[in-house]
């Protein structure tokens, strides 16, 4: 059964790991000839129950599914062996951020100084 309360890990740690994921993700994108991005994220907790995957409407699985799926993404959860939960999304590079990356740096390259 999943917590009907809102569960934290605590902010330092969810700063951490949120900033290390960030952080992980801007070294990709500068620094590698990439097609795709894999994040994976695992716990090591009871895990999630076959019957929960189907509640699509809790803990903002729909959410997440949603984003991935709207650029083209893969998004997967399932039950960790031998226990916890697994998320893996693989998202292609968005080859229009690279578009309106090299327009701007072009444009600020060609703008005269005041």
């Amino acid at each position: 059964m999943l917590p009907d309360d809102d569960v934290k890990l605590g902010e330092a740690v969810e700063i951490a790991l949120f900033c290390v994921a960030q952080e992980t993700l801007t070294n990709a994108a500068k620094c590698s000839i990439s097609t795709a991005y894999r994040l994976h994220i695992a716990d090591d907790g009871i895990g999630i129950k076959p019957q929960d995957l189907l509640l699509t409407q809790t803990h903002g699985l729909v959410g997440m599914r949603q984003r991935v799926s709207a650029r083209g993404g893969r998004f997967e959860i399932e039950q960790a062996i031998p226990h916890g939960t697994s998320i893996r999304v693989s998202m292609p590079r968005d080859r229009a951020a690279d578009v309106n990356a090299d327009a701007t740096a072009l444009a600020v390259v060609v703008t005269p100084d005041a």
